[in-house]
């Protein structure tokens, strides 16, 4: 009866850490300088504070499947712009199943001395899952506070 208990226990653990490492989340994305699509993007994934993942290089669509409950920075570098940082944010609750699409389309801020420097370092967008809606949103409210005050000054 005890070694029953324990592969009982055994199969609880192994079969909660797989559904909460499952891929959660598919994140694609497109990088623009206006309307026209950007190559030899650098991009590195971040996950909880480290580095994960980093494409030299890169071509749009940007695509990459996350676990679910871990934080993400995806940072997104290309000559002659503004560095660009994502926080993503992959807290699902624990009964929901995960398979979820995020969309994003990110129009790159070309390199200037007149933008304020205060908020140039602060992410774009927080990316997280929004229980009412059932989905991954972009909180909109704080992007357009970013880009109103990283907008140059005339």
């Amino acid at each position: 009866m005890k070694t029953l208990s324990v592969l009982f226990a055994a199969c609880i653990l192994f079969s909660s850490f797989s559904i909460d490492d499952a891929k959660c989340v598919e994140i694609k994305g497109n990088v623009f300088d206006k309307s026209k699509k950007l190559d030899k993007l650098q991009v590195t994934l971040f996950e909880d504070g480290k580095e994960v993942q980093k494409l030299e290089n890169a071509k749009c669509p940007l695509k990459f499947e996350l676990p679910r409950n871990h934080y993400y920075s995806l940072e997104i570098k290309k000559e002659g712009f503004l560095p660009t940082i994502m926080i993503i944010n992959t807290e699902v609750p624990r009964a929901k199943e995960c398979n979820y699409h995020f969309q994003f389309d990110y129009d790159m801020r070309p390199e200037s001395n007149t933008y304020n420097k205060e908020y140039v370092d602060y992410p774009v967008a927080i990316i997280k899952y929004i229980k009412s809606t059932d989905e991954f949103l972009i909180n909109e409210k704080y992007s357009a506070y970013i880009k109103k005050m990283t907008t140059p000054a005339k």
